[in-house]
């Protein structure tokens, strides 16, 4: 859907203005996360089998 946001409140002389991307969903990046520390994709699976790592739909 769509995400409203206010203007960023902070002006710099010379700069590039914020990109303004919006906040990753909660559990959007958990596997790769855990993936880029070293987890197994085994080890992750059996994660989210347990219903430990929370992923975003």
């Amino acid at each position: 859907g769509a995400t409203y946001a206010i203007g960023q409140p902070n002006r710099f002389s010379g700069g590039n203005a914020p990109s303004g991307r919006a906040a990753p969903r909660l559990g959007q990046d958990g596997a790769a996360l855990l993936a880029e520390a070293g987890m197994s994709a085994d080890e992750i699976a059996a994660l989210r089998r347990d219903g430990v790592l929370f992923e975003a739909q």
